[in-house]
């Protein structure tokens, strides 16, 4: 995927070098095939020779002429293969984009998992992914354009699929996105991510025992001494610090502490190390050095800082994944913006429809007749609500209006389960002869999530 969105940014961005490219490979296939046809035709002339093969004009002649035709392709290819790797070079600039966009894509594809309405395809992906290079704004110095390109390419990729989420899958969506974009960044290793989903693995492992100190609960030494093990370097000297020294962590505006802040039995607070020190520490090279203890907060990175907070206060992990994502990619991601009619009819088209997932006790219909009325449509709507044999009324409904140009809106679509494989088909029929349906129909359903629903409906819609 990562190949294909390249080939697509390059195309949009440079297009010479793109051409080029494809020129190159078909001159370098030519080349390749004519060398091979040589070859076969000396193998074919040597197979049928009888006699002497000295005597054989016609292959003296051959090998000949094929000396000096191969020499001149071997030539070519050489020079062919030098003018492919300057293409090479200046096509991998782009690869950051194609990699961005990558990561989107299985974010996006992964959300199925959270339900099972959440399908987005492919198709519509790297639609989106072209749009977005072609509308965002232009600059000539390289590095100044990529990086809109993958600030665009965030921000489209999340503004899309948001507006399909329920409000309570949105978090997790920028979550992912955010914490992928920084896995394939490098800085979230794998055994941070893994630390973070599952904790420590065995809770029957052995530990050392709890120092008797009475705010000390149980859990929270556990947690020190997983931190101190399993992520050994950005943890070194956690479960020392916790039975001496305030140990607390801040993202955003979020502060927490992994033990009382006033507890009696702390002594003072160390001074603060320099930053020298503060690697040195890490790496565990500053054991005994007491400016190294405490002062988490400058030493773990966002991420380690949600670690943290996951190990010590686990109710306040949502609150902390909201500032993470703040932090790291901007206010929008946890904030998105209000979608309304407008907007998503500029996505639709007479053969993409639009689907609104019901909640339970929304009805969009009001909205809806209220927008159909702003565009002097009231009089052009058909609405049915969808149930016990009403699928072949639904029918005449979409063929009437495919060829008048009038809306037709499709209620409660999960209360006909038997019927949703004939509407994929009339759908998919639409989008593979668009010529026949009227520029002005628009098609419009609601469903409440059901598996039944067709996945390639939503895909495409």
């Amino acid at each position: 995927l990562e190949d294909q969105l390249l080939s697509d940014v390059v195309s949009l961005e440079r297009p010479d070098l793109e051409d080029q490219r494809n020129q190159l490979i078909v001159k370098i296939n030519a080349d390749k095939n004519q060398l091979k046809a040589i070859e076969d035709r000396i193998l074919k002339l040597l197979f049928e020779s009888e006699g002497n093969i000295l005597d054989n004009e016609e292959l003296i002649t051959t090998l000949g002429d094929s000396k000096i035709t191969s020499a001149t392709i071997s030539k070519r290819l050489k020079e062919a293969e030098v003018t492919e790797e300057k293409i090479s070079e200046n096509r991998e600039k782009y690869r950051v984009v194609a990699t961005r966009g990558s990561v989107m894509y299985f974010v996006i594809a992964d959300m199925a998992e959270v339900d099972p309405m959440y399908q987005f395809s492919l198709k519509y992906f790297k639609q989106l992914f072209n749009q977005t290079i072609q509308n965002s704004e232009k600059n000539s110095d390289l590095n100044k354009r990529l990086q809109i390109l993958l600030d665009q390419c965030t921000i489209d990729s999340y503004s899309n699929v948001a507006r399909g989420l329920f409000e309570k899958d949105k978090l997790v969506f920028s979550f992912m996105m955010c914490a992928e974009i920084m896995k394939q960044a490098e800085t979230i290793s794998p055994e941070e991510w893994n630390f973070f989903l599952r904790g420590a693995g065995s809770i029957d492992k052995a530990r050392a025992q709890r120092p008797e100190i009475s705010w000390l609960r149980q859990a929270t030494w556990f947690s020190s001494i997983d931190l101190n093990d399993i992520l050994p370097v950005p943890f070194h000297g956690m479960s020392k610090d916790i039975i001496c020294t305030p140990c607390w962590v801040e993202i955003g505006s979020l502060r927490v502490n992994a033990n009382p802040e006033n507890c009696s039995e702390y002594g003072p607070e160390p001074p603060e190390p320099t930053q020298q020190e503060y690697e040195q520490g890490q790496k565990g090279e500053l054991e005994d050095n007491e400016k190294v203890k405490g002062h988490w907060n400058k030493r773990l990175t966002s991420f380690q800082k949600l670690v943290f907070i996951k190990a010590f206060k686990e109710e306040k992990v949502v609150f902390a994944i909201t500032e993470f994502v703040r932090e790291n990619l901007g206010q929008m991601f946890v904030e998105p913006p209000p979608t309304d009619l407008h907007t998503l009819y500029a996505d639709m088209n007479a053969v993409t429809p639009l689907v609104f997932v019901l909640s339970t006790g929304s009805d969009p219909m009001g909205a809806f007749l209220r927008f159909a009325k702003e565009k002097e449509y009231s009089d052009r709507v058909h609405s049915i609500s969808l149930g016990q044999g009403q699928g072949p009324v639904a029918e005449k409904l979409i063929a009437a209006a495919v060829k008048s140009g009038d809306w037709v809106f499709l209620q409660n679509c999960h209360l006909a389960a038997s019927w949703m494989l004939a509407m994929e088909e009339t759908v998919k029929a639409m989008a593979e002869k668009p010529g026949e349906v009227h520029e002005s129909f628009r098609l419009f359903l609601s469903s409440m999530p059901a598996k039944h629903f067709p996945v390639a409906v939503l895909q495409n819609a």
